[in-house]
């Protein structure tokens, strides 16, 4: 696996097929890569790109469903972002 042309090494394919890996995202987009290589020594790599978004949402409205909220009643928070 390589994260941004950096490897993050090996990881050990569990009997099942599955796998993981923990990586570190920078803010903005990034690129993960995963080889996979059988006993045969026939490999195959797939590649995805990720973008990591750090920024702050601004709120541009909130609403609040019944208002006045009655004690123990449902309540239906509404938040709409820029």
């Amino acid at each position: 696996i390589t994260l941004n042309g950096a490897s993050v090494g090996d990881v050990e394919v569990l009997e099942d097929g599955s796998f993981s890996a923990d990586i570190t995202l920078d803010a903005g987009e990034n690129s993960i890569v995963v080889t996979a290589t059988d006993s045969a020594g026939k490999a195959t790599t797939i590649t995805r790109t990720v973008t990591l978004d750090v920024s702050v949402p601004v709120f541009k409205s909130v609403t609040l469903t019944p208002n006045p909220a009655d004690a123990g009643a449902t309540l239906i928070l509404t938040v709409e972002v820029e």
